[in-house]
């Protein structure tokens, strides 16, 4: 004990600034690699469609016949119910039509 006593009044010497912590983080967006890691990495698609509340109507759901043509409407419907069309996303649908006894 008596040496690291002893070595107290020394000081170190250091030819560089140590490092000091502080509040302050700097954010540099690259606007090139985040466009590059979105092509690679995909996108997330989003809609106000809420498919749950969708629902179907028109002659072709009654009165479809296999290899004839036939019309029926989706009315497409948000979370709280409420008609709704999407004019500025592109929101594909797809439909899957099924006989009564389910084939």
């Amino acid at each position: 004990m008596e040496r690291l006593s002893n070595n107290r009044s020394l000081t170190l010497q250091l030819d560089y600034k140590e490092p000091e912590e502080n509040d302050v983080i700097d954010f540099i967006f690259k606007r090139d690699d985040v466009e590059s890691v979105s092509r690679v990495m995909g996108f997330i698609n989003t809609t106000k469609t809420f498919t749950a509340l969708c629902t179907t109507r028109g002659l072709g759901l009654k009165s479809g016949k296999v290899g004839v043509e036939s019309s029926f409407i989706v009315e497409v419907k948000d979370r709280f119910g409420n008609p709704y069309v999407e004019a500025t996303h592109y929101c594909p649908m797809q439909v899957t039509i099924k006989a009564p006894e389910g084939r």
